[in-house]
């Protein structure tokens, strides 16, 4: 296989393609005589591109108190990075759910 080097664009009109193909990666490759490892990297680039752009896009503004304050009726701890969220039974199953499916 001769080596040809793509723009991003192109990787991005070739992801497409293969999305809307309906063939897995793999038999799209070999199809079209790409590389599935330069494949899998660009698209996994795109991938993390979109979520971050995604991600930017909804920030939610916090205020961080002065000081370390702990529930009585905490259920549960969320950890992120070095963040600690405490979570008590009276916290909105849907703002629950929004906010972890923020930080996956």
């Amino acid at each position: 296989m001769t080596r040809k080097y793509r723009s991003r664009t192109e990787w991005q009109e070739i992801i497409q393609h293969q999305k809307e193909s309906g063939l897995n990666a793999i038999t799209f490759c070999r199809q079209y005589g790409l590389s599935s490892q330069s494949f899998y990297k660009h698209r996994l680039g795109q991938d993390t591109c979109s979520r971050v752009e995604a991600s930017a896009s909804s920030f939610i503004k916090l205020k961080k108190p002065g000081t370390t304050t702990r529930l009585s009726k905490s259920i549960g701890v969320l950890h992120f990075n070095s963040s600690q969220l405490h979570l008590d039974a009276s916290v909105d199953a849907q703002w629950l759910a929004k906010l972890m499916q923020a930080l996956s």
